[in-house]
């Protein structure tokens, strides 16, 4: 269970060191099994500011810029990225930096100018364009748009200065499953109060929901009450920046609904499944699960209740494969009604 500990401060303000934190959590009955840095493979890169730009005598392609890092004197880099041009804020891998992977950048010579470092793609700062939607893939990470001033740390920039943190969350602690449950834990063990963040829904004047949306329910003996809301004038665009850093520190990738609600189930304690629909054949039901991985892919899994005298008693023999979902509801209704007359 992978927590971020900037996330867990919205809940519970700690100022212990992170090996204070570990050893305290650990005492207190929440095993730590791990702590990283995200900043820990990422040294010596910070903001620069592009001041000139000369063709390379040497080179067709390759351009010689002077670059501001806020070091007094200007640093000359080589580069061969075409996407850059004065003026623009750059990532820059100063002389004896590194990068993920343990890439070493030093001072060198490219066909015979001195480069005293490199300008830097997102990708090679370790983000994707999940991280990044709508920034040019191919070329340097350009930072105009960016919140950062000359010569800032690049971890900063990109929301690296962060430490993530991963419980051994027992069976008996379910409620730990949960940016909540830890920081009610932490706060506890700390003696800290504990921010509560009361959920706000807003309505609307959209008129009576019966207009938009029908429920039915065939099997009421199964499914006694069955509640929905809906959701209208919802605009698909990428994620928030903050959204996205922390799905990235909990090892997702951030896209539009997905992100939303991986936040939501992460935080409230839901993350482990979510049931997204239930399909009833003939009395027996079909519960369906969407389950979210931590590598961004969801797939749909499901299980079949067939005794209804005994609710909380699942049959999935043979059904613990993955069924895919590749056509509409009713055709995966359908493969799992297939699936269960095998079995049974």
């Amino acid at each position: 269970m992978n927590i971020s500990r900037k996330w867990l401060k919205e809940f519970v303000d700690i100022t212990a060191t992170d090996k204070e934190y570990d050893e305290i959590m650990t005492i207190a009955g929440q095993k730590v099994e791990t702590t990283t840095r995200m900043d820990e493979d990422i040294k010596n890169v910070v903001v620069g500011k592009v001041l000139s730009m000369a063709k390379h005598e040497n080179s067709d392609h390759m351009w010689v810029c002077q670059v501001d890092v806020a070091d007094g004197e200007p640093v000359q880099i080589v580069t061969g990225a075409q996407n850059v041009t004065v003026g623009d804020l750059v990532p820059v891998a100063k002389h004896n930096s590194y990068l993920p992977g343990g890439v070493h950048i030093t001072k060198g010579k490219l066909r015979g100018e001195v480069s005293g470092g490199m300008l830097c793609s997102f990708a090679e700062l370790g983000l994707t364009q999940n991280d990044l939607p709508g920034v040019f893939a191919d070329g340097i990470w350009i930072l105009n748009d960016e919140d950062c001033t000359v010569g800032e740390d690049i971890n900063l920039v990109i929301g690296n200065d962060d430490t993530v943190v991963d419980f051994e969350i027992t069976n008996n602690r379910p409620d730990c499953y949960s940016i909540i449950g830890l920081a009610r834990e932490a706060a506890a063990a700390f003696g800290k109060p504990m921010r509560h963040h009361e959920p706000v829904v807003h309505g609307s004047n959209a008129g009576d929901i019966y207009d938009h949306l029908d429920v039915d329910v065939p099997a009421t003996r199964l499914c006694n009450r069955y509640t929905s809301r809906m959701v209208a004038n919802v605009k698909i665009a990428p994620s928030p920046k903050w959204l996205r850093r922390r799905l990235r520190a909990w090892a997702m990738q951030g896209g539009t609904f997905a992100a939303i609600d991986a936040i939501e189930l992460f935080s409230s304690g839901l993350a482990k499944r979510c049931t997204a629909t239930i399909g009833v054949i003939a009395d027996r039901e079909v519960r369906i699960d969407r389950i979210m991985r931590r590598d961004g892919i969801s797939r749909e899994y499901a299980m079949m209740r067939v005794n209804a005298q005994r609710p909380n008693e699942y049959f999935i023999q043979k059904c613990s494969h993955v069924l895919e979902n590749n056509g509409s509801q009713e055709e995966f209704i359908e493969k799992c009604r297939k699936t269960f007359e095998e079995v049974l």
